[in-house]
């Protein structure tokens, strides 16, 4: 429920801006992906195939499983995006890489998809790396590559980052992924305030007056 709520207004909020993606050198009369016309918005088409796993602990899947949901997860809540169901996936391009020279981008324009996210875990030493690339399939160009030291405990901050560095590409403004929200809650049976990121996720009560407590703020330092 709480996260129902915050999606709808996290998108209310959202559809004010009015953005595109630009290639090097284009303009915004060039190249425009999204298009808002009063109340309605083009999403992008969007599709996230299950990053590739080249580490040998038994840990390796499920990160990949779990970092693959949670990528189409934090975009799709942006209300941004189409995802693409992978069921629809003509090929997975894990299979082959995840460098531009071993993706077929006809697989993937043949299925409506417009942008491509794929990732790979790859070992190196002791240290276990997520590589993410972002990929404009209609024009078989690569726009955004990032490479992260990664472990279980820290995935989802390293997800977050990524989105954050694919919104800003996307609008020019920086990702909310990181933004936190305090509510009232009475789910210990009097009115306390609670804090959670921002799509709901990991919620923790911040008072205990067991009295009703009103109208929580943050001041500017974040206390």
């Amino acid at each position: 429920m709480v996260k129902e709520v915050i999606k709808n207004v996290f998108a209310v909020s959202l559809l004010l801006f009015i953005w595109g993606l630009l290639a090097p050198g284009e303009s915004l009369a060039d190249y425009t992906y999204l298009v808002i016309r009063g109340a309605n918005l083009k999403k992008i088409p969007l599709a996230v195939p299950r990053f590739q796993n080249s580490i040998k602990a038994e840990s390796g899947d499920t990160m990949a499983r779990e970092g693959t949901k949670l990528i189409e997860e934090t975009l799709d809540f942006t209300c941004y995006f189409k995802m693409i169901e992978h069921g629809a996936f003509l090929k997975n391009p894990q299979e082959k890489g995840v460098s531009i020279e071993k993706i077929n981008f006809k697989n993937w324009t043949s299925i409506g998809t417009e942008l491509l996210i794929a990732g790979g875990l790859i070992q190196t030493g002791g240290d276990t790396w997520l590589e993410l690339r972002l990929f404009d399939t209609c024009k078989s160009t690569l726009l955004l590559e990032k490479s992260y030291k990664i472990d279980a405990s820290n995935q989802r901050c390293v997800i977050r980052n990524f989105c954050s560095e694919v919104i800003k590409l996307l609008t020019g403004l920086e990702g909310l992924f990181d933004s936190k929200i305090v509510f009232i809650s009475t789910g210990t049976g009097t009115k306390e305030a609670y804090i959670c990121d921002f799509d709901g996720y990991d919620p923790k009560q911040l008072t205990s007056n067991r009295k009703r407590t009103l109208s929580p703020a943050l001041s500017a330092d974040g206390k």
